[in-house]
């Protein structure tokens, strides 16, 4: 299209009112550099130009000519649109903009990162949007100013953990954190170049993480301020500040939850999909079940941001699952050893109580951390939201303030040192080598898609465990390489907050502005609905004390099917859901269902499970019929306990109805049970 646009402007060039900078003077030929190789004939006339009573006239015809072509322009580049689809961006305007001081030029991807991203289409690609006041704002503050002010912001951190720890402790932990911390060279790039795409307004600008874990994670037996969630904001926040970031630290922890099937099925549902650093801190709760871990990686690599991935737990053998996705797959990761960490404040030096601080005193007693004497007695600190007494929550097995505190000072402390050294690292690069703000951003930016690019590389893992009716290899593939959707009633999630499950888009926080559904007494008790209504989904309210509202943050809330229910409806997803997951439907998929978890795994005896399923064929004797799309649910295959694929007469692999939803109708069959889950998730049934 250029190239007729230029012949165009050559066929016409004696009505243009100025000259053309394309044309050579004596207009026999046109530029090469304009697109345009071939010359005009030899002997071909030159004409006179035209008088200046004409220019006007012809001046007008060239401008109405160019709105012409304007105008088709669109139409006749529909192929870069498309382009542009097929890298995950919705249109042109969104693509990433790199400003510098000096020129008002767009830098987007290389050539080469954009050709890789149109080959890779499962991949999500990172839809950054710069905001050039961001940019332009940085560009006008000497990089060396930032630094200052960092480093200003260090020594105030540095003074603060002084006052909290005493010197002795404060120097025995925090200046070797290295040593808690394990960050290859490779991850810890990764994370720093994370930082200054973020300083240099690629992204926005709040450098966010996200806390994932069961009970001791969420702080269970605590207020929800001393969780180590927020010891890390009230460590780091104050230096990401000092160079224009917000630090968000956010504790989505769930009591109970094992990091897999559920929760890495639907980490997106729940966590969101624009996280700088994931955490994981399921070890108790995830034992020996390796896959899991496998699960969470995978799924965490197909989300758009890529988040660093951040183990708490002194297990070297978990860390090591963590490699593939370090070492093929582009990621980044680290872990903060709590062995280690215990190690080093057990041996400390035993100092009397008057010489030590509130954070330290009690939190070792004959040389174990929280556990004997006065240690255990002064482990937890709620009377000042609760009142005196012990709490529930408040077990062996949950770690108190202190230790929360402690955790979080290290691992917000190694990323305050992070964030200064990837500053650092921006300033020798422009002040140094002498780089442009253009050159330094588009170098990051090609990076970071080059490395996004890796996750077809990863080798499937060993998962050693067994699918009903599914091998290993199949199943982690299904996990590993291809996107999904989910719904999923859990708190804290996102999907939740954000009114995107009930499809209201109704925005609330962990206490109050979303849709709860019903009280669970109240669904209970209700009157029996008719055919075809919507599965209600059901919570089960707090007392409403200012204790409650400090402590508890994760909630079992559930769908709820009842016995004198007609069969009731479910449909998925709605039009916020397939926008969340990225506004394409998945005609063909596999469907997981998650039942309730109960606590320590007894469930009331009204409850009815997924075995009890049965064809809808006119033999109602068990206790539950389930269909989706019209076609009966047979039978299941077993992931866990809770979780199973639905199975129909030809298989596992389910079709969406014409409007790309799967619309799924559920009755029980028996008088006085219910049937309570959580979780359905469509898995795209196609590589």
């Amino acid at each position: 299209m250029p190239v007729l646009f230029l012949y165009f402007i050559y066929q016409i060039r004696d009505c243009i009112p100025f000259k053309l900078p394309f044309i050579d003077e004596d207009t026999t030929k046109m530029s090469t550099e304009a697109g345009i190789n071939s010359k005009i004939e030899d002997g071909a006339s030159v004409k006179e130009p035209l008088p200046t009573s004409r220019r006007i006239p012809a001046a007008l015809a060239f401008v109405f000519a160019l709105t012409v072509m304007f105008m088709v322009s669109p139409v006749l580049f529909s192929a870069e649109v498309d382009m542009s689809e097929e890298l995950g961006v919705t249109s042109i305007k969104d693509r990433p903009v790199i400003r510098g001081s000096n020129s008002s030029s767009h830098v987007s991807a290389s050539p080469e990162a954009t050709s890789d991203v149109a080959a890779g289409k499962d991949s999500k690609m990172k839809n950054y949007q710069q905001e050039e006041e961001s940019f332009s704002a940085l560009a006008d503050i000497d990089i060396k100013q930032l630094l200052q002010k960092a480093n200003l912001a260090k020594d105030q951190m540095e003074e603060q953990l002084k006052r909290e720890y005493g010197d002795d402790y404060a120097d025995m932990i925090f200046h070797k954190h290295h040593e808690i911390i394990n960050i290859s060279n490779v991850s810890e790039e990764r994370l720093k170049r994370k930082m200054q795409l973020k300083l240099l307004g690629i992204g926005g600008n709040e450098f966010s993480w996200m806390t994932a874990g069961h009970s001791a994670a969420a702080a269970h037996g605590n207020l929800y301020h001393q969780s180590y969630t927020q010891s890390i904001e009230d460590v780091a926040r104050d230096i990401f500040a000092s160079v224009g970031l917000e630090f968000k630290a956010t504790n989505f922890a769930m009591g109970g939850m094992r990091s897999g099937p559920e929760l890495c099925f639907c980490m997106e549902a729940v966590y969101g999909s624009d996280i700088d650093v994931l955490s994981w801190d399921f070890g108790m709760t995830d034992g020996r079940d390796s896959w899991k871990l496998s699960c969470w990686g995978s799924r965490a690599s197909a989300l758009p941001s890529r988040p660093i991935l951040a183990l708490i737990d002194g297990s070297a053998g978990r860390f090591s699952q963590l490699q593939p996705f370090e070492l093929e797959g582009g990621m980044g990761t680290f872990q903060m050893d709590f062995a280690r960490l215990s190690q080093l404040v057990t041996d400390a030096p035993v100092k009397s109580e008057e010489e030590l601080t509130l954070a330290v005193k009690y939190l070792v007693c004959d040389k174990k951390i929280e556990s004997t004497g006065p240690c255990n007695d002064f482990k937890f600190n709620t009377t000042e939201a609760c009142g005196p007494g012990r709490l529930r929550g408040q077990t062996s097995w949950h770690p108190g303030w202190k230790v929360h505190m402690l955790v979080g000072r290290v691992v917000g402390y190694f990323l305050a040192n992070t964030l200064i050294s990837a500053v650092n690292n921006l300033n020798a690069r422009h002040y140094t080598n002498l780089d442009s703000w253009e050159i330094i951003s588009k170098t990051l930016y090609d990076e970071d898609i080059s490395d996004s690019l890796k996750r077809a590389n990863i080798t499937l893992p060993n998962l050693k465990m067994k699918v009903d009716g599914m091998d290993s290899e199949t199943f982690a593939s299904l996990f590993l390489s291809r996107r999904n959707m989910c719904r999923i009633s859990l708190r804290p999630a996102r999907s939740r907050f954000e009114g995107i499950l009930t499809g209201t888009g109704n925005v609330g926080n962990f206490r109050y502005g979303f849709d709860t559904g019903l009280k669970e007494r109240d669904a209970k008790g209700a009157e029996p609905l008719e055919p075809n209504k919507p599965v209600p989904m059901v919570y089960e309210p707090t007392d409403g004390s200012a204790c409650a509202n400090a402590t508890q943050i994760d909630f079992s809330d559930f769908f709820l099917v009842r016995g004198q229910d007609g069969p009731l409806s479910f449909v998925f997803p709605n039009s916020l859901e397939l926008a969340y997951h990225g506004g394409e439907p998945i005609e063909e998929g596999f469907i997981m269902m998650c039942m309730v978890l109960c606590p320590w795994g007894k469930c009331p005896a009204t409850d009815i499970f997924l075995d009890a399923i049965i064809p809808v064929d006119g033999n109602h004797t068990a206790g539950l019929e389930i269909s989706v799309n019209g076609r009966s649910v047979v039978g299941t295959k077993t992931l866990d306990q809770r979780c199973h694929f639905l199975e129909n007469e030809h298989g596992l692999q389910w079709d969406a109805n014409e409007n790309g939803q799967y619309d799924m109708k559920i009755n029980v069959r028996k008088d006085g049970m219910h049937f309570r889950f959580t979780t359905f998730t469509v898995v795209h049934a196609k590589p």
